[in-house]
């Protein structure tokens, strides 16, 4: 996953223990990020539901990291982009998420 999302960031991929932070989800997540780094290649529109769909898996991992951010439900990705807690303890998550979801 490390170097699908390094393709996507170029040298401003985070170092993250990928496997750590999804846990059980990890291949799933994966997947994931590969078919986001292969539609960024080949179809634009395809990447952007693509990379909605990781920050499903990114937005439901956080939430439950941080229980102080409230609940998340996977799918309603809409129902935390106003979120102010998620705005004020992870202000660039946030924007990644609005930009990314509101392209589709």
């Amino acid at each position: 996953m490390a170097s699908s999302l390094a393709g996507l960031l170029g040298k401003g991929a985070p170092e993250v223990n990928w496997r750590k932070v999804f846990g059980p989800e990890y291949t799933k997540v994966e997947r994931q990020a590969l078919w986001c780094r292969a539609y960024s290649l080949t179809d634009m529109t395809a990447f952007i539901n693509a990379l909605d769909v990781f920050n499903e898996w990114l937005l439901s991992r956080l939430y439950q990291h941080d229980s102080g951010l409230g609940t998340y439900t996977l799918g309603k990705i809409g129902s935390v982009l106003n979120s102010t807690r998620l705005k004020a303890g992870y202000p660039a998550v946030l924007g990644l998420a609005a930009s990314v979801h509101n392209q589709r």
